[in-house]
């Protein structure tokens, strides 16, 4: 349901009949990448461009603008009044569900779009009342937590905000779970996020005590409380008891419990970062057969973030993610591979050149052993190298030795899968000398969606000679909607915003109507679009002439461009997430709204 949003895990990383291919580092990446594109600063950044905003300003001084995100004077005039009158009467449920997800994540008229999201929840088709629910967390004021509270609690005041039902939908409860995490993080009262905190523990201790509890539910209450800032660590103690008491009959629920805690705690001082890492490596002492295999996966994800150049306890950290990459191949292989990524981010904390660095890069240029290991090496190394940059601690073009051996092994590779991975590790260390090679990629490799992640390194790197094979690119995917989105994200982190009006052309061809192109357009013009996209996307929203799904698409378009945040508010949920363990929520509804 939605359309594809960035982060779908879409396409062949889901073989045939066999499920998810964890072993892609295809997957990780898909939860993670929201961190290292920074997609909002960069499309919003003017570049010195004057973009004068109304008349007057053609006369002050006021006549450059500080970026070009919609001020709430834009999006009154062409974005809400469309929105809130198709999340009221648009007929269909696909145009109200789009309508009420772009309200939430616009966030303005707070308390009019929350009214609109709460009888949405009465909604007779119980799709809208999910994205209700979780629309009230994007949204994320105080007066959240009335109509979430009586959602998570199934009692009277919940049912009757659902229409009288029996009983509160259980995905509407876990989405509401999530609905207050999200909340949680962005309301600054102690007060709230004391009771958020409360409410979701409660919720946890509640949901184990029925025989019919549903893991989606505390799945939902533990990722919620990694959101929520937890200063006295409240929810990091109530955490580790839960996981000391259940980890060996949950341990599909337990597993998400290492991430959040370590989401807690990762800004911590040392001794309370120690503590749980102690724990952590006690527990991967202990033999694989006690120490399940989806929780050896969570813990792999909290090292990585626990664990910091120069920390007392890196050492034996960093022995026991090596001993996981090399051991876990075989029974655990998902906590192997991130365990190499784990060992990428706690290189990025250090000097460049390290032990560890030189052991991802031996990794990474094997002639033998498992071929997939390969790229996950790479991308371990395009991640260290990312985050030393970030610390101004990288090395300069001229003496980075690892980035010239990552390119150097790219004429080597014949595996499309491994040759994109290779591609995006380069662009994280923004190694400009590697644009030709990559501009190479891109025209040799013909599986379209391994090929859709050459863009992204060749954003990544920042090279304007790729500018043009970027937008021919596009043109050449009109019916192909993985390599489209990913040309437009390319072409967007090069601060090239030339396609929109042939986007906007795309969304409204009828022959699009209701196919993944459709969906893929409307995510590159919010990806790519800024205040200048809001007129033209108004107006396919308002013409009832148009299709219900090309109206829905530039709802969701609008919804992007509106964001205020950073950070979109789905990659809250999937950053660090142990996607081993996943739960029908997040596959089903969390990526589709």
């Amino acid at each position: 349901m939605g359309p594809i949003t960035p982060g779908t895990p879409v396409g062949p990383l889901t073989g045939a009949n066999a499920g998810p291919n964890l072993e892609s580092w295809r997957y990780w990446w898909e939860f993670n990448r929201d961190r290292f594109l920074d997609l909002r600063t960069k499309v919003a950044a003017t570049d010195g461009v004057r973009t004068p905003r109304t008349a007057d300003d053609l006369l002050s001084s006021g006549a450059v603008r500080k970026n070009l995100q919609p001020t709430i004077e834009e999006l009154s005039a062409h974005a809400l009044p469309a929105l809130f009158e198709a999340a009221e009467n648009g007929g269909s449920p696909f145009l109200r569900i789009a309508s009420l997800r772009a309200l939430a994540r616009i966030g303005a008229e707070s308390t009019r779009t929350l009214d609109a999201l709460v009888r949405g929840l009465a909604d007779k088709e119980v799709s809208v009342a999910e994205a209700a629910a979780l629309g009230i967390g994007i949204l994320g004021i105080p007066e959240s937590l009335h109509p979430l509270r009586a959602l998570l609690e199934d009692e009277t005041d919940g049912r009757k905000l659902v229409g009288g039902r029996s009983e509160v939908p259980w995905r509407v409860r876990t989405l509401a779970a999530y609905a207050v995490g999200l909340t949680g993080e962005r309301v600054s009262n102690p007060h709230y996020r004391a009771r958020a905190q409360e409410m979701l523990l409660q919720l946890l201790s509640k949901e184990s005590a029925r025989r019919s509890a549903h893991r989606d539910i505390k799945v939902a209450a533990i990722v919620a409380l990694g959101l929520i800032p937890d200063f006295e660590f409240k929810a990091a103690l109530g955490l580790q008891k839960y996981l000391s008491e259940n980890w060996e009959r949950e341990d599909l629920v337990c597993a998400h419990i290492p991430p959040a805690i370590a989401g807690l705690l990762k800004n911590a001082p040392p001794p309370e970062r120690g503590r749980f890492v102690t724990e952590i490596l006690g527990h991967l002492e202990r033999s694989q057969k006690k120490a399940k295999r989806l929780l050896r996966a969570g813990y792999a994800i909290a090292l990585g973030q626990l664990v910091r150049s120069g920390d007392p306890f890196e050492p034996q950290a960093v022995g026991a993610l090596r001993a996981m990459a090399e051991g876990d191949s075989g029974k655990s292989p998902e906590a192997g591979l991130l365990a190499l990524i784990s060992l990428g981010e706690i290189c990025g904390t250090g000097a460049p050149g390290g032990d560890v660095e030189k052991l991802l890069l031996e990794r990474a240029s094997a002639r033998s052993g498992r071929v997939a290991s390969r790229a996950w090496a790479a991308l371990a190394l395009g991640i260290a190298g990312f985050d030393q940059r970030a610390r101004a601690a990288a090395l300069s073009e001229d003496k980075d030795f690892i980035s010239k051996m990552l390119l150097e092994k790219i004429p080597e590779i014949r595996d499309p899968e491994q040759a994109a991975g290779f591609c995006v590790a380069l662009g994280l260390r923004s190694h400009k000398p590697a644009a030709t090679a990559l501009l190479r990629q891109l025209s040799e490799i013909r599986d379209e969606e391994h090929r859709g992640y050459v863009p992204i390194g060749l954003g990544l790197v920042q090279d304007s000679q790729a500018t043009e094979p970027l937008k021919k690119a596009l043109e050449e995917s009109k019916r192909r909607q993985w390599m489209l989105f990913h040309s437009a994200v390319g072409l967007a982190l090069l601060g090239d915003k030339s396609v929109i009006p042939q986007l906007l052309q795309l969304l409204a061809d009828p022959d699009n109507d209701g196919s993944l192109v459709q969906s893929a357009v409307a995510d590159a013009l919010g990806v790519i679009g800024d205040h200048r996209t809001l007129p033209a996307l108004g107006a396919l929203l308002k013409d009832t002439k148009k299709s219900t799904s090309c109206r829905a698409s530039a709802a969701t378009a609008l919804g992007i461009v509106g964001d205020p945040a950073l950070v979109p508010w789905h990659a809250r949920i999937t950053s660090q997430f142990n996607y081993a363990a996943s739960v029908e929520t997040v596959n089903d509804f969390i990526w589709g709204y």
